[in-house]
């Protein structure tokens, strides 16, 4: 796998273990589950309340180093009996992310640093549950043929 997916896919494993989400490799959750699932990149229409994870790339990177600067947009929905449950989903996986580091997630991808850019509201999705939008900063160890 690349280095945006050891990434992303060892963050959802994280925030599981963490008990800020449930994490299924398979993408397959109970609707009913408790955390809230977390998906890499989209989220289904079901359950009302979860969250995505997509890392993408702005440049930043340490040419002749081994460190990557990926940005990882975590995105939450709520529902519609709970609108808030968007940021309370948020916070939890911020309250997961936030200072742990440095640390080896379980696809061997390893995190140096993770700072917080951004957080803002998305607005309504076409279901009218609110969904909000937090960046993250994280600089990931990515040695390759031509760098450490």
């Amino acid at each position: 796998m690349g280095i945006r997916s050891d990434l992303v896919l060892g963050l959802c494993s994280l925030l599981d273990a963490e008990g800020a989400c449930t994490w299924t490799p398979t993408g397959v959750v109970d609707v009913l589950a408790d955390p809230a699932p977390v998906f890499r990149t989209i989220y289904p229409d079901t359950p009302d309340i979860a969250a995505a994870l997509t890392a993408y790339a702005t440049g930043g990177d340490e040419p002749t180093l081994s460190g990557s600067v990926l940005m990882l947009q975590v995105r939450t929905r709520g529902s519609l009996d709970d609108p808030g449950a968007a940021e309370d989903l948020d916070d939890a996986i911020s309250q997961a992310l936030m200072g742990n580091y440095p640390i080896v997630l379980d696809t061997g991808c390893r995190v140096s640093v993770i700072i917080r850019v951004s957080s803002s509201p998305i607005g309504r999705d076409a279901k009218g549950r609110m969904e909000l939008s937090t960046n993250y900063r994280i600089m990931v160890h990515d040695p390759g043929p031509h760098r450490g």
